[in-house]
């Protein structure tokens, strides 16, 4: 039921936030696996990758079920059936609701396509020279 005085469902704060979590969880496994390989072989040169491997093997689980939570949430939200084609060109709170909950669920796939390309380079190096 929206808000009668500014048009607004409860909760539309939240869809708005969530356009950015999976983007979110994308730039922290990043960020999780390129710092930590990066101090390893700072200060291990001639250590083998077998534990960066495990750590970004573990980070990317973690951050593809984070990413796989988002899009399940916002793709029972989106209202997606396949009798119809979705239409977000009415000006209504609905129709916001259900373009915004396409381009978040989009942007789970784009985040978890990003963070598989994150977790490649462990795959192929085998040391940090």
């Amino acid at each position: 039921m929206a808000d009668t005085t500014t048009g607004r469902r409860p909760g539309h704060r939240d869809q708005l936030i969530g356009l950015t979590i999976a983007p979110l969880i994308w730039a922290a496994h990043f960020l999780v696996c390129y710092v930590f390989a990066a101090v390893w072989c700072a200060k291990l040169p001639d250590a083998g990758l077998a534990v960066p491997r495990l750590v970004v093997a573990a980070a990317t689980v973690v951050a593809l079920g984070g990413i796989g939570l988002v899009a399940l949430r916002v793709f029972g939200q989106w209202g997606f059936t396949l009798r119809e084609e979705p239409r977000h060109d009415e000006d209504t709170v609905a129709a916001r609701h259900a373009f915004l909950s396409r381009a978040t669920f989009l942007l789970c796939g784009l985040s978890a396509v990003a963070t598989v390309y994150d977790a490649i380079p462990a795959l192929f190096l085998s040391t940090c020279r």
